[in-house]
């Protein structure tokens, strides 16, 4: 049975669907963990979330990595039961559980921590307004693009306001610095998120590109960049131009909702909003990367016939197989050869008000 009276380390345990993982998952994980020492999170099976809530989007081993890419996230548990009980938790040493205020119901319409709320054993943190899976998925089926920001400054970045970014000057536990953000024009770059920065003598990697629905593809690209690179700096396309060769409701999230996602992997030590198309010397030389990193997926994004010529110039190209082949156009296409189901299961979690 866990110690509860143990005061130098405080196991904590939430759970979900992680359904397309997006940044309002990544908020509310980074609160469950201010909330304790260690986080583990709890994913469940695709045979249980059928069962509850209807079909869902990613494929369990999809949410399973992002999860644990997530820098928030401590370990994972697969295929986690959909309603936590104590004994649950005394079996992972876990104080208490975790959930934003959005509670998901079970198929019967039961409040799944019922168990634990009566147990004293529950605590609750603010959802993200504005984003959730069914929100991601009406802006696919509907091909709006009234979520697109035309145009924005740094100050739009409040480092204390979730709404544009987390609090990302320290960890979850204030210990370090973790993560840079910087905003791009053509008079230079300027700096408004302050992280540590590289070290002395480390390899610096830069990649850029639209990063739309972060998904496993994403996450399992950059865990390999940070193979290659002690440091890595991703750079954000913004929405015009992401638009301009996707076209539809193409970016599925705009520029700062991006970010939003980038800055929560754990394999993303700094990033740079509003980047050229064409990589030029502003970037390489400012950030004077070791190795400037393209993804084999990615080709088709680019209209020019070639942006990285000047990176290829310099001899510090190289491109990169993240070994996925999933795409922000496979989880389109996943949505459409399904569509009937989701549009159904949507409007049942609409009139719930339910976004877990």
């Amino acid at each position: 049975m866990a110690d509860l009276s143990d005061p130098s380390e405080i196991r904590v345990y939430t759970d979900g669907c992680y359904d397309l993982v997006h940044y309002g998952h990544a908020n509310s994980l980074r609160q469950a963990k201010q909330l304790g020492t260690y986080l583990v999170s709890g994913a469940h099976s695709e045979e249980q979330i059928k069962f509850h809530k209807g079909p869902p989007l990613s494929k369990e081993v999809e949410r399973f990595d992002q999860l644990r890419a997530i820098r928030w996230v401590n370990e994972v548990m697969e295929r986690a039961p959909y309603q936590i009980t104590p004994e649950v938790l005394d079996k992972i040493n876990c104080k208490f559980t975790v959930h934003g205020n959005d509670i998901s119901p079970l198929a019967g319409g039961a409040d799944c921590y019922s168990i634990v709320k009566d147990a004293k054993r529950y605590r609750e943190v603010q959802r993200t307004e504005g984003v959730s899976t069914t929100e991601l998925v009406e802006r696919l089926l509907q091909e709006s693009k009234a979520h697109h920001l035309a145009s924005f400054n740094g100050e739009d970045i409040d480092v204390n306001n979730w709404k544009w970014v987390p609090e990302l000057c320290t960890d979850a536990n204030a210990i370090d610095p973790c993560v840079e953000v910087f905003y791009y024009r053509s008079a230079g770059l300027k700096k408004v998120i302050s992280g540590i920065g590289p070290k002395p003598g480390q390899k610096i990697c830069y990649t850029y590109g639209s990063f739309d629905l972060f998904h496993h593809g994403h996450v399992q690209f950059l865990k390999k960049a940070h193979q290659l690179g002690d440091y890595v700096i991703v750079g954000i396309l913004n929405d015009q131009t992401v638009n301009s060769y996707k076209g539809g409701s193409y970016p599925i999230l705009n520029i700062l909702e991006r970010l939003r996602s980038l800055v929560s992997c754990r394999y993303v030590d700094a990033a740079v909003i509003d980047v050229p198309y064409k990589l030029n010397g502003d970037i390489l030389d400012f950030f004077k990367p070791d190795v400037v990193v393209h993804g084999v997926n990615l080709s088709e994004d680019f209209l020019e016939k070639d942006p990285y010529q000047l990176a290829k110039d310099r001899g510090i190209l190289k491109i990169l197989s993240s070994g996925s082949t999933l795409t922000s156009t496979d989880l389109m296409a996943r949505i459409v050869e399904n569509r009937v189901a989701y549009v159904e299961r949507n409007k049942r979690k609409l009139k719930k008000g339910d976004a877990k």
